[in-house]
């Protein structure tokens, strides 16, 4: 309000000034003067015509500007960091803070839920072995095509850390079940019953490792 009424007095001052300069200005002789109430009227209007300029807007400084904060800190209008949680690990992260988060890596429902499906992976790896016997290639490349993919992720979540010793022993486990699949695209069955056998071992091992 206070900046409203400093904008609003100088238009006041400049309408009295207009007034004054209006009645200077009026011819003093015997020429032509306008009545009275016309003179009036006419300052007035433009008395009324500065007020009205003076209270369409806000003055320039008094307009709501953008704010921009640098590097995370500030609280302007235009921070992109405010759009954030208040706790983020950084102020630079969308994320919320991991602390308060449902997913937690390793809870037990996430673990049997894993479990579940490497048992059905498991199960289907078990019959490629008669399979391999009775030479049918195109079954046994459907199984570990189908298979393979999603139980890497699963033993790999199992197994922890990328340096972990049952991590490197799941490497092991699919570096024996890639070369079944060599074996088995070469038709070279023996080479691919004797990586199963390999498999399976480091298999057994792996679930030892990880208590499975």
């Amino acid at each position: 309000m206070a900046r409203r009424g400093a904008a609003v007095l100088p238009a006041c001052l400049a309408a009295l000034c207009l007034c004054g300069a209006l009645r200077w200005l009026a011819p003093q002789g015997g020429a032509f003067v306008p009545p009275q109430r016309l003179r009036s009227e006419a300052a007035a209007g433009a008395a009324a015509a500065l007020l009205a300029a003076a209270a369409a807007g806000p003055m320039p400084a008094e307009a709501v500007t953008a704010k921009f904060s640098f590097f995370g800190f500030g609280d302007g209008y235009s921070d992109p960091y405010q759009a954030n949680d208040a706790d983020a690990i950084s102020p630079y992260s969308q994320f919320s803070n991991p602390k308060d988060s449902i997913y937690k890596k390793g809870t037990d429902e996430i673990v049997e839920r894993k479990k579940t499906q490497l048992n059905d992976s498991f199960g289907r790896l078990g019959k490629i072995p008669a399979l391999l016997r009775v030479k049918a290639g195109e079954e046994v490349k459907s199984i570990l095509t189908l298979q393979l993919y999603m139980m890497r992720a699963n033993m790999e979540y199992l197994s922890g850390a990328t340096d972990s010793a049952e991590f490197v022993k799941a490497r092991e486990f699919f570096q024996d079940i890639a070369d079944v699949g060599v074996g088995n695209r070469q038709k070279n069955w023996a080479f691919a019953e004797e990586s199963y056998d390999k498999a399976m071992t480091a298999l057994g091992e792996w679930k030892t490792m990880v208590r499975y």
